[in-house]
């Protein structure tokens, strides 16, 4: 049960990583080119 709970921690962990990533990727997507 352990294993499983630390594979769904990293899991999560990966998860919210990737989709920090995609905001930035958005956010400097959508910045203003000057």
């Amino acid at each position: 049960v352990l294993m499983i709970v630390d594979k769904l921690e990293n899991f999560k962990k990966f998860y919210k990583l990737k989709i920090d990533g995609m905001i930035l990727k958005d956010n400097i997507d959508n910045f203003p080119k000057n």
